[in-house]
């Protein structure tokens, strides 16, 4: 929360010119993209995502990016639980 907070604080202050004109480049957090599993809403969302915004931009962003990242994650944890220990594992031939 205090991180949220203190980059929306960035991005209302005398700064904003400067965060205007700096261009940020988004090629490794795509790449990162990349390795979130295919029905991933944030992977869809960065990869659709132009290779470098402004600065002031991407201050704006990153804490929806981080959100969409929790509740990802957050699914993913609540699905693994509801899967019986038998469903996880893969399943084994026997000779």
């Amino acid at each position: 929360m205090a991180i949220k907070q203190n980059l929306q604080h960035l991005a209302n202050t005398e700064l904003r010119p400067a965060l205007q004109r700096k261009q940020i480049s988004l090629r490794r957090i795509k790449y990162y993209a990349l390795r979130l599993p295919s029905e991933s809403l944030l992977r869809e969302i960065l990869l659709r995502e132009p290779d470098k915004i402004d600065a002031l931009e991407f201050v704006v962003k990153v804490p929806i990016w981080l959100y969409l990242l929790e509740k990802e994650n957050e699914t993913k944890s609540f699905s693994a639980a509801q899967v019986p220990d038998t469903e996880k594992r893969p399943a084994r031939v026997i000779p």
